[in-house]
Formats: C-alpha cells, sequence, structure tokens
C-alpha cells in the first residue's frame, strides 16, 4: 500500500511542484526499509525515510513534523492514496491563505473496489469514522474535524502547540486530540471536498467494534468530550428488540443498519466507562449474543459481495492459478498486471488488492473473455516504457505477453517488469520448441477445417515464442529466478481441443464456472484446496514437456525462499 501511495505522490508532484515526503516507519517487521530506499533512489521525488521501534501513530507523525523543512505539513496515512490535484488543491490554498492559523481538510472515501461494499458504504455514511456529513459549510470547521488521513496545516502553528500527544499509542483520535488544541490556538480549518484521497483500508464489522473499543478509551481522556450515557436498561431493551429481528433469515437492511450502529455505539459506552484494568478490546456485554450473529453474518455478506465471475474457458484459468498462488504467497497489497487485457487477475484476488493493468488496448479478441474488473485501474501504455517510477508495484505479472511481441523487443519488456518490481515478478507464458509444436498442431487442424485462424494463434505463429532460457538469463541480474513448468504440452492439446468441440464444450464450462467459483473462495479452504488440486490433474501434472513456463523472479533475492506448497500444486 505505502508503495501505491508513493507513486501517486510522484505523479502529483510533477504536475504541483516540489514536494519533501516523510515517511516514518513506525516499528514495521517487513521489507519497508528496502522499498522505500529502492523507490526514492529510482524517484525524482525526495523521499525521506525515518524509522522508529513502535510507539504509536502520534510519535511518528511527531518524528516527521519534527524533519519537515517545508512551512506546510500535509498528512497522509500509507493507506490513503491522492487522487489527481490532492497537491495543488493543498498548495493552492496555503498560496492563498498564509496566516498560520489557516488550516485545510480534505475529503476522504474508500478506494476502489471497497466503495461497492454496503458494509464499507453505510460505515462511510455512519460518519463513526470520518464525519463528513456534519460538515455544513467550508469554513470554520471545528477541531473534531482534523483527519490527518487528509489535512493540512502550517508546520509553525503545529509545532507551536506541541504536535501530538505521544501518550496516544494507538490509532485512535490522537489527531482530533491535536485538532482541538490547534482550535483553542486560533486554527481557521478550512474543508475542500474536491481534494480527494482514498482509503484502502479493508474492514468488517468484528474489526471495527475493536476500534470502537480502542476510541471509547482514549475518549475518555476528553474531559470537553460528551459523556455516553453508561451502559443500563435503555440498551438492554433495544439488544433484546434487535437480536430476533436479525436473527431473520434476510433481515431488511434498516435492521442490519441499525444492529451495527447500536453495536458500536454500546462498544464505545462500555469501553468509555470500563475499569483500568479492562483493556482489551471485547465484544459488548449488552448484546453479545446480536454482536456475534451480526460479526458472523457480515463476514459471509463481505465475502459474498463481490463482482460475479462470468464464464472462463478452462484454458484460461488452468494458466491463472499458479500465478494467484505465487501472488499471494508475497504478502504484498499492489499489482501491476501487464498484457492481460480485461481477462486479468485482479476478479480472484480479493479486496486487499490494488490492481493497475497496462495494455495496449483492452478490446480483446479471440478467446480471452475472462472476468472484467471494474475496480481496476486500467492505463494504456507501452510495455517497453512503463509510466511508473522504480520497485512502484509489489507484484507485476505478465501472463501469456510475450508470444505476442517481436522477438526483438522482449528484452526490454523484461527490463521494464524488473524495474517496477519491488518484490515479484511472474512472466508465465508458452516457451520452448515443444509448446511451438503444439500451436503449429492447432492451427494445422484450424485450416484442415477451413476455418481462420484466431488472432492469437496468428500471433503466436509470427513472433514465435521465447525459450526458458532467454527469460531466466534478462531476469537473473535483478534476484533469484526459479523456472517453474506449467500445463504439460499433452493436457493442454486435450484442454484445447474439448474446447473446440460442442459437446465437450459445454462440458469443460461447466467445470471451468465451479472451479472458478472455489478457486476465489479463500473463506472456504477445502473448496479451495480441492480446485487447485484438480487443476493441477487438468494440467497434466505440469509433467514435462510443459506448454507454458513460469519465470518468478524475487527482487534481491541470492538464495531460495523458505518452502511453501507449490505453486502449481
Amino acid at each position: 500500500m505505502l508503495l501505491e501511495t508513493l507513486r501517486r505522490l510522484a505523479g502529483e508532484a510533477d504536475a504541483s511542484g516540489a514536494v519533501e515526503v516523510i515517511v516514518v516507519d513506525d516499528g514495521s517487521d517487513d521489507d519497508t526499509r528496502e522499498a522505500v530506499s529502492a523507490f526514492a533512489a529510482a524517484s525524482e521525488l525526495e523521499v525521506t525515510l525515518i524509522e522508529q521501534e513502535n510507539q504509536g501513530p502520534a510519535a511518528a507523525r511527531n518524528r516527521g513534523l519534527a524533519r519537515a523543512r517545508a512551512p506546510v505539513c500535509l498528512f497522509l496515512g500509507d493507506d490513503t492514496w491522492p487522487r489527481d490535484g490532492l497537491l495543488a488543491r493543498h498548495r493552492a490554498f496555503h498560496a492563498r491563505r498564509t496566516a498560520p492559523q489557516d488550516a485545510l481538510l480534505g475529503r476522504v472515501v474508500w478506494a476502489p473496489p471497497l466503495d461497492s461494499s454496503p458494509f464499507m458504504r453505510w460505515l462511510e455514511a455512519s460518519g463513526l469514522q470520518f464525519d463528513y456529513h456534519e460538515v455544513s459549510g467550508r469554513e470554520r470547521l471545528g477541531g473534531r474535524h482534523f483527519y490527518t488521513a487528509n489535512v493540512s496545516a502550517k508546520t509553525g502553528l503545529l509545532r507551536a502547540v506541541g504536535g501530538f500527544d505521544e501518550t496516544f499509542r494507538r490509532a485512535a483520535v490522537e489527531d482530533i486530540e491535536l485538532g482541538l488544541r490547534l482550535e483553542a490556538a486560533g486554527m481557521r480549518l478550512a474543508y475542500e471536498p474536491e481534494a480527494v484521497a482514498e482509503h484502502y483500508h479493508p474492514t468488517d464489522l468484528a474489526a471495527l467494534l475493536r476500534r470502537m473499543w480502542v476510541v471509547g478509551q482514549a475518549v475518555e481522556r476528553f474531559p470537553e468530550w460528551p459523556r455516553p450515557r453508561r451502559p443500563g436498561w435503555r440498551h438492554r431493551v433495544k439488544s433484546a428488540a434487535l437480536t430476533p429481528l436479525g436473527a431473520l433469515p434476510h433481515p431488511p437492511e434498516s435492521v442490519r443498519h441499525a444492529t451495527w450502529r447500536f453495536l458500536c455505539h454500546e462498544t464505545f459506552r462500555e469501553a468509555f466507562w470500563a475499569d483500568a484494568e479492562d483493556q482489551e478490546p471485547r465484544l459488548p456485554r449488552v448484546g453479545r449474543r446480536m454482536a456475534r450473529m451480526a460479526v458472523r453474518r457480515q463476514a459471509v455478506e463481505g465475502a459474498a459481495h463481490r463482482p460475479p465471475l462470468p464464464a472462463i474457458p478452462l484454458n484460461q484459468l488452468v494458466r491463472f492459478e499458479p500465478v494467484l498462488a505465487l501472488a499471494r504467497q508475497t504478502g504484498g497489497s499492489t499489482l501491476l498486471d501487464v498484457g492481460s487485457g480485461s481477462a486479468g487477475v485482479a476478479a480472484w484476488l480479493g479486496p486487499r488488492w490494488s490492481v493497475t493493468a497496462v495494455d495496449a488496448s483492452f478490446e480483446d479478441y479471440g478467446g480471452a473473455a475472462g472476468p472484467r474488473a471494474d475496480a481496476v485501474r486500467r492505463l494504456v501504455a507501452d510495455a517497453r516504457a512503463l509510466p511508473f517510477p522504480a520497485r512502484s508495484f509489489d507484484v507485476c505479472v505478465a501472463v501469456d505477453l510475450l508470444e505476442h511481441v517481436r522477438a526483438a523487443d522482449r528484452p526490454a519488456i523484461l527490463a521494464e517488469l524488473c524495474r517496477v518490481t519491488a518484490r515479484r515478478l511472474i512472466v508465465a507464458g508458452p516457451a520452448g520448441a515443444p509448446a511451438f509444436a503444439a500451436d503449429e498442431r492447432l492451427a494445422h487442424r484450424y485450416r484442415r477445417r477451413a476455418g481462420p485462424l484466431p488472432g492469437w494463434l496468428e500471433e503466436h505463429l509470427e513472433h514465435g515464442f521465447p525459450e526458458p532460457a532467454e527469460i531466466e538469463a534478462a531476469l537473473r541480474p535483478h534476484g533469484l529466478v526459479r523456472l517453474i513448468g506449467n500445463e504439460s504440452v499433452g493436457a493442454h492439446e486435450w484442454i484445447m481441443r474439448a474446447e473446440a468441440r460442442r459437446p465437450s464444450h459445454a462440458v469443460a464450462r461447466l467445470v471451468s464456472t465451479a472451479l472458478a467459483a472455489s478457486l476465489r473462495d479463500r473463506g472456504r479452504p477445502r473448496a479451495h484446496r480441492a480446485a487447485r488440486a484438480l487443476l493441477g490433474l487438468l494440467r497434466g501434472g505440469d509433467r514435462p514437456p510443459t506448454y507454458r513456463t513460469l519465470a518468478v523472479l524475487d527482487v534481491g533475492l541470492t538464495r531460495a525462499p523458505p518452502p511453501h506448497t507449490s505453486a502449481c500444486a
């Protein structure tokens, strides 16, 4: 997520002028240092990395505030991504209004595809996280709206009031506490709804209730915060009324919303009035049965609310499955999909991933009829000159790309893919003489039936296939490379023949539809494992000679990663 934030800031900075970006690593145990350092070395954006032991967001922001040289500080989270024009709008505001007290709040919205979830839409409308619905104008907002997901203020004023209170160790109202002190010091907070940041933070009811517990304990320290009622008989009556309604097989939307709101408020109340030793987040005591039921139901509904998977050719599904497994192993969250058209891997990755797709065109031809992931950012560009800074994406994939380009262009494309990859690059496609011979036999069958060759097959025959060793040699200077055989030649030809014949075509589509649903639903691990195993059998156990080769580059590694279940199992 952080690399996506930096990538967007780099694009914004080009248009809005000089910007210094300070990243504070609050004791993370991942590869943040390496990723940020690589990005900074390859980007024109001025990036400073500060590292500290885990002390919480208030302390982290104070470290950044102390280092800042600019007269204005804009606060963003690592999961809040600026939309076009955000930096320019903050800069223009402070250029117009130079008084030390002037500050600007931008708008925060859910990033796609989170914005399509009913639960996330309700959370945005509820005001429980960012209460923009309470904002009635564009001037003189109170300090309670000082949301550090997208707010800018004069550096001098922030330092004059002492910065953030570092006794707030958790991410809960530490920004509002500062906002109230700034308001007391004369801050004039304006609102610019067109200065938008996209918040990429998947959550569910269980996580929201844990957050409400933390918020309830935090605001207990605010003497000016309105005291909530103590949990009492009114709340027990409301819980008793909502519980049977929530147990209905299909409760109305109004009941679901009332249940979620009650549970959030009750958790907040109980945390506020909890004993000092009762620190760990928990479900509310009042309405606990309803809470358990609502959490389970919302988790199921959240998993079910994903774009449906339309029919997909079986030959396409078998090529995506090992790529998905290899991408998920990285634990990343940003992915670049190059050359897949509208039939990319995004539909199977889930909402945790932010996917950018690049292709010469998104008008598919031939047999590419996979699912369109409408939340994916699509960009028409040349793979030989990708418009991204170095190390912009955790994972980059290029599925069935190299056989559609001239052999002379392949080294430049592979070099660009290596440049923009931070963790893992996966290049997958037909390679080697046995694979090309299989396509020549397929073309012969088309010609024997006096039918035209599909466009994709014509390009295969025109450009030829790269050799696995050729791909490995291009990737090896950038890290550890593994070549994995994918789909035996015999299995590939059998699937292609089955999909070309009318009776077996329908059976193949039914099998593909069932396997695709199980492959995406990782909430049902048995079905997911069974789907992977069956797809492995359909690929002929990946016995050599194979039709496709997966070239996997782990950037910067010199030895194999820890053992794991085979991506091709």
